[in-house]
């Protein structure tokens, strides 16, 4: 007896929704260190974070709004956090 075994084979591909709460919220912290003089070396580390995870959650269809808002809010709190150490 013969058991076909590709019948009940279930491939297992990561799920990348969470990624773009992650994102998201690693974008928030980004931007919310990156108007303080103290913090924002860390908003540019934690910029560097929610770059790559927003870009990745971009691909799944119902996290792209997420994805596309941590790349902006990273992008902005990049730029936060550097008129901040050269102004102040």
């Amino acid at each position: 007896m013969v058991r076909n075994y590709a019948a009940t084979e279930e491939t297992t591909e990561p799920d990348i929704r969470p990624l773009g709460a992650l994102a998201l919220g690693v974008a928030i912290l980004s931007a919310a260190l990156s108007v303080t003089y103290f913090y924002s070396p860390l908003a540019y580390l934690a910029a560097v974070i929610a770059l790559p995870l927003g870009v990745i959650s971009r691909g799944h269809e119902r996290s792209r709004d997420m994805g596309n808002a941590a790349i902006v809010l990273a992008i902005i709190a990049i730029i936060a956090a550097s008129a901040t150490l050269i102004w102040i």
